[in-house]
């Protein structure tokens, strides 16, 4: 007899070449290990070398226990080509992380010890976009001027990236916007927003947000950031934004009112930027449409709710009822997942909510004004008497003064007739003496 050994199969080398997609500007690379990661679509090239010749070869599509790899796209098992100790083939525009073992046998039924390629895919993100300034809501005069600065970076390549912005409710405009040519380094834009060219009243406010663009297989994704917003100051607001003393002076309840519109304003500027950013989502889903839907429902009730207080406050306002209108209509399209018409109601409610603002803020300006007219008049008024009385006992002062002066002029003058009459008598008494010695001696 004899001893036939038959010597193990072995993987001896690998050769990995990646192939990324060619709107990602990358060439092509190589890598001797089995476990990679490449760019979302790329192509795979394997070449593998075994110490023994093969008979067959496969690559068996595999779930990895921890879930954290996903099955490749392709259904079936990519095709390998054989030639004696050697294997190739290709894995095309992988699109999904994929783990594979390599199934090799010899003619005499050696199998190989398993082995398993994995390749995970790192996805193409959406360009990334934020503004580093200004950052946060913004309450300015009409005339302000705006600095806005906006940073952007993709995987692969920057295309458009611009600032847009809405005064009120009317159509958007472009404020600025710049071509980066698939630059794949990060774009800072600067720019600066002249609200004196748009004779901005406090009735309107600004809504804002930048984008930037990419390449994506063959087409152009956008990135928005969240909606921002710019309130007008009104007069009777101070530079820092603070009710200055003379409009603060008004009824307490109004005030309370007038902070719960503040509020509503804020949840519905929510309600807009979440429909907005949900409508530029090519996989919008129903059910967060109808989440949404909800959710501007309640925004809804508050307003009808605080409409009625206002009325029963004697300050009825026709804009908010004309808001709730706008809600209401948001609503239905939230429920039929129209996100282009909803978000076009809801701008229109929020620039009613704004107007009924300004023009509660005007009524309350309006009815401090007179209440302030009535004090000051009835200040003027008490002045006006103080002014009398004082005149009045000033008269009397010089009156009794006068007559005081009078009665010591009569009495001066009737110690100088009582002193003359004294004369008189004296010289009469002396004239009579001589007669008598005269006659009589």
């Amino acid at each position: 007899g004899h001893v036939t050994v038959l010597q193990p199969l072995t993987l001896d080398q690998v050769q990995l070449t990646i192939h990324a997609p060619d709107y990602t500007k990358l060439n092509p690379w190589t890598s001797d290990s089995l476990d990679v990661t490449v760019p979302e679509g790329s192509t795979v090239d394997l070449d593998m070398t075994f110490n023994r010749a093969l008979s067959n070869i496969s690559l068996v599509p595999r779930t990895n226990p921890q879930n954290s790899v996903l099955r490749p796209t392709q259904s079936d098992s990519p095709p390998l080509n054989v030639s004696e100790r050697r294997a190739t083939g290709s894995l095309k525009e992988i699109r999904k992380s994929g783990l594979f073992s390599i199934d090799a046998r010899t003619s005499d039924g050696i199998s190989l010890v398993e082995k398993q390629l994995n390749i995970r895919v790192k996805p193409d993100l959406k360009p990334r976009v934020r503004f580093v300034e200004p950052q946060d809501k913004l309450t300015v005069a009409a005339n302000a001027q705006v600095p806005m600065v906006v940073e952007a970076e993709d995987d692969y390549g920057l295309y458009r990236v611009g600032v847009v912005f809405q005064i009120g409710n009317e159509p958007m405009q472009t404020l600025v916007e710049q071509d980066a040519q698939g630059s794949a380094e990060p774009l800072r834009l600067a720019t600066v927003l002249l609200l004196e060219k748009y004779a901005l009243t406090a009735r309107k406010a600004v809504t804002y947000y930048a984008f930037a663009e990419d390449e994506y297989f063959g087409t152009r994704r956008t990135t928005l950031t969240p909606l921002q917003f710019i309130d007008i100051r009104p007069e009777e607001l101070d530079a820092r934004g603070e009710m200055t003393q003379e409009s603060t002076d008004g009824d307490p309840l109004l005030g309370d009112l007038s902070e719960e519109l503040e509020e509503l304003i804020e949840r519905q500027r929510q309600e807009l930027s979440r429909a907005f950013q949900l409508g530029q989502k090519q996989d919008s889903s129903e059910e967060f449409s109808k989440d949404l839907a909800q959710s501007q429902q309640e925004v809804l009730d508050s307003t009808n709710e605080l409409a009625k207080d206002f009325e029963q406050f004697g300050a009825k306002e026709p804009a908010l009822s004309e808001a709730g209108q706008n809600m209401e209509n948001a609503v239905e399209k939230l429920d039929d997942s129209e996100l282009s018409s909803a978000v076009h109601s809801q701008q229109e409610a929020l620039s009613n909510l704004i107007r009924a603002r300004e023009e509660i803020r005007m009524q309350s300006k309006q009815t401090n004004g007179a209440t302030k007219e009535q004090d000051q008049s009835s200040e003027r008024n008490q002045q006006q008497r103080s002014r009398k009385s004082k005149k009045q006992q000033t008269d009397k002062q010089e009156r009794l003064a006068q007559a005081r002066r009078q009665i010591e002029e009569l009495a001066q003058r009737e110690r100088e007739w009582s002193k003359q009459v004294d004369r008189k008598s004296t010289r009469l008494n002396s004239s009579h003496a001589n007669i008598s010695y005269a006659v009589f001696c």
